[in-house]
């Protein structure tokens, strides 16, 4: 979207249009004699060509006084800017309209003339939580699926989607990034077969992304496809079935819910990763998913320590070189995965998580053991930075006095803090 030529909409003097009393008499009417009420009027200004939206909000009272604020400008660049406090306190909506500043901040911080915080609003609110509650109230366009403001601007700058929506297409409009603007006809500008052009009137996205695939062959394909794009358990499988599309459903239903959800897609995460041939229906859809899954996740986990393995070698023999011991300890570093798997379950810690910081580099793994039972783990030790970041017995108890007198030796030895 190119810049406003007036992108500081929030410094432009800009009248209070005239339809904005007329609809601040109708709604003083309808709250003379009853509570407090709030509504919010939405114009559209044009200036020096470009537009801008600007949103008030209109305060009625229960004796017939209504107070209004322009609370918010947004020019072509979509920039919101606000200005005034209107927020919720614990007794309902505040508004304080004295003294307006316009804030192009990306929040904003609300509180009393004295600098406290009002109501439950404390510290700052987003900008996004601001415009859900003030920004087009109802005033959506059916025919385009976005607000009417947007589409304007869109409209001005790209004037071929009006072709669209005259022709029943109007739901793509905010989809023109996928289609060609230098078509001549309906399916050239939406990139598809032609037989596709009837079916796509009064569409969105995720049918113009179905009719795309070379798989969907019918409407009643496309519309299986569209809906499992909107759904957030199908969608990240879509990737992988491919031409078995049209299987995907019956077979969640045969495996069950619970399995889709996660054994599922995991399972066919892990199988990319591992190069399985997915394009075979076998494969895709195996009879059992958790006995599937479990012989994928086996394989997957050696790959994944060979991987780290591979990388931790260089800094093992880097580590090498700090191996130290006395007439009973001695310490080394660890040797790869399986040994911090090793160490873990024997010391009933956690340092088997440390493996993907061990392999990259970024911390060191010691391990103290007994020189007469160099299999039987002691004491679990991490070196950061040249510092001792971590030192402990089973369980994560402190080690005894005569390992800590070991450390202390060692530390020496090497310059460790």
């Amino acid at each position: 979207m190119k810049k406003s030529a007036c992108s500081d909409v929030a410094k432009l003097k800009l009248k209070t249009p005239a339809i904005l009393f007329d609809y601040i008499e109708r709604w003083r009417a309808a709250c003379t004699g009853i509570t407090t009420a709030r509504t919010y009027f939405e114009y559209i200004d044009e200036v020096g060509g470009q537009l801008i939206q600007r949103v008030w909000s209109v305060k009625g009272y229960k004796k017939g006084d209504v107070k209004y604020a322009e609370i918010m400008r947004r020019g072509e660049d979509m920039e919101v800017k606000f200005c005034h406090c209107d927020y919720w306190t614990m007794s309902g909506y505040r508004a304080d309209y004295e003294n307006p500043e316009w804030n192009p901040k990306e929040v904003w911080s609300w509180g009393s003339k004295e600098g406290k915080t009002a109501g439950w609003v404390w510290g700052t609110v987003m900008n996004k939580d601001i415009l859900q509650r003030h920004d087009a109230h109802g005033t959506y366009k059916k025919e385009t699926g976005m607000h009417m403001y947007k589409y304007l601007v869109k409209l001005k700058n790209e004037p071929g989607i009006e072709l669209l929506v005259k022709n029943g297409y109007g739901c793509l409009a905010s989809c023109t990034y996928m289609m060609n603007k230098k078509g001549r006809t309906i399916a050239e500008i939406l990139k598809v077969d032609p037989k596709w052009v009837n079916y796509l009137k009064g569409k969105g996205r995720n049918e113009l992304i179905a009719c795309r695939k070379p798989f969907v062959r019918t409407e009643d394909d496309a519309d299986y496809y569209a809906a499992m794009l909107a759904d957030t358990v199908y969608k990240p499988l879509l990737k992988y079935v491919g031409k078995y599309f049209r299987d995907l459903y019956p077979y969640c239903e045969k495996i069950g819910w619970r399995y889709c959800t996660w054994y599922y897609a995991d399972y066919l995460k892990m199988a990319k990763d591992m190069k399985y041939p997915l394009n075979e229906r076998k494969v895709l859809f195996p009879n059992n998913i958790v006995e599937a899954h479990d012989k994928v996740a086996a394989e997957y986990k050696l790959m994944k320590e060979e991987e780290k393995n591979a990388m931790m070698k260089q800094w093992v023999e880097q580590l090498q070189q700090y191996c130290y011991h006395n007439e009973e300890l001695f310490i080394r570093p660890a040797a790869n995965c399986s040994e911090l798997t090793d160490e873990s379950e024997q010391m009933q810690n956690c340092v088997r998580s440390y493996a993907d910081r061990y392999s990259e580099g970024s911390t060191a793994i010691f391990f103290i053991r007994q020189i007469n039972t160099p299999d039987k783990s002691l004491v679990t030790l991490e070196l950061k930075n040249k510092r001792v970041t971590q030192c402990y017995a089973k369980h994560n108890t402190q080690p005894d006095q005569r390992v800590l007198d070991f450390v202390s030796q060692w530390k020496g030895e090497y310059g460790f803090a």
